[in-house]
């Protein structure tokens, strides 16, 4: 099950129960990701018989590299980095241009990815496909030139479906999976803590939809937000 990082997990309770708290930059770079990881899940989903893991964090030789969707079927093995990039983008070289801006190259990140994951499966006897993509979930992302592994939002459905059409997971990929499992390494990023006083956190339990505060304490009927109305399961 895809989830959101802890991080960011954090940063929107603190939000929520200290008062003036702002977001770090690293917040809205972690959120806008996933988002786009979410929106790739959602939109797109595999077969209940194939097996798939999220943010997987691998290493090889001292790089590590981060796989947002790992699908594993009885035939493939799909690693995909997925970009929640929007609006016209222009190649030359290895130069990205947006509105005449220069970006950094999503490229450049991919084919680290790329090169570790056939690295990780050269040095095992696993016998499945390897296929490594760039996946641009944003509908209104365009480019100029064709780029090795990146799929635009409207040829993800093909791509989807003869993943679909693929044989089963089985015993044998459940091993792959937890040989995956095994192998990732934690995201240094979303351990990331911001520092706050605890003794300045509003404490109770607040609604989800308003924020108004809970009074927790009128049996086990579901609860009735004094603020917004709004009818509550305890839970």
């Amino acid at each position: 099950m895809l989830r959101p990082p802890r991080m960011m997990m954090l940063e929107d309770a603190l939000k929520k129960r200290l008062e003036g708290y702002v977001y770090s930059e690293d917040y809205f770079f972690v959120r806008y990701g996933f988002l786009g990881e979410k929106e790739f899940v959602e939109t797109f989903p595999i077969m209940s018989h194939h097996i798939e893991l999220f943010n997987v964090v691998l290493k090889y030789y001292g790089t590590s590299f981060e796989v947002d969707r790992l699908v594993i079927t009885g035939e493939t093995i799909y690693a995909f980095d997925i970009k929640n990039h929007s609006g016209q983008y222009c190649v030359d070289g290895e130069t990205w241009t947006k509105n005449q801006k220069n970006i950094k190259s999503p490229t450049t990140q991919f084919d680290v990815l790329e090169k570790g994951m056939r690295q990780i499966i050269g040095s095992t006897d696993i016998p499945h496909r390897l296929v490594c993509k760039m996946i641009f979930i944003n509908k209104t992302f365009t480019i100029n030139k064709n780029i090795h592994g990146l799929v635009t939002y409207y040829e993800i459905h093909p791509m989807m479906q003869r993943i679909r059409n693929e044989l089963p997971s089985g015993k044998y990929e459940h091993r792959i999976k937890n040989y995956f499992v095994n192998l990732s390494v934690p995201n240094t990023l979303n351990k990331q803590r911001p520092q706050f006083d605890i003794k300045q956190l509003n404490g109770g339990v607040t609604c989800l939809k308003c924020e108004g505060k809970i009074d927790m304490e009128r049996g086990n009927s579901p609860t009735i937000c004094p603020s917004c109305g709004s009818k509550l399961k305890k839970r």
